[in-house]
């Protein structure tokens, strides 16, 4: 498959039923293994944020590329939620979620920057 035949897809409403448990698993994994209950609910929408990421983009995940895109945006999640996370975060953490589809669109627009793919959006 040629570059230019990768679509865009959006996400329909059936598609929550996997991303929403995604994010409870890993934060409740994370926070079982360890992590404070804050910072893993932030790896918990992290993971969501960078599946629906993922998701939207799929028809392209035959490319290294893709996949190098998605390690990127873990990695600085991961690095974000290491260093960040912790004593600065509202009571309760579920405040910050807003950003999280902020934190998707940023994602979402720089995707063909980032990983040099073409894709059709219509």
């Amino acid at each position: 498959m040629s570059e230019s035949q990768f679509r865009f897809q959006t996400l329909v409403r059936r598609d929550l039923l996997w991303l929403l448990p995604l994010m409870f698993v890993v934060w409740v994994g994370l926070a079982m293994a360890g992590l404070d209950v804050d910072s893993s609910f932030l790896a918990g929408l992290s993971s969501a944020v960078i599946g629906v990421t993922a998701y939207a983009y799929r028809e392209a995940c035959r490319d290294i590329r893709f996949w190098a895109t998605i390690g990127f945006y873990s990695l600085v999640h991961i690095v974000a939620i290491y260093t960040f996370g912790g004593d600065w975060l509202p009571s309760p953490t579920i405040a910050i979620s807003p950003l999280f589809l902020l934190d998707y669109m940023v994602m979402a627009w720089l995707f063909p920057k980032v990983s040099r793919i073409n894709f059709n959006y219509e």
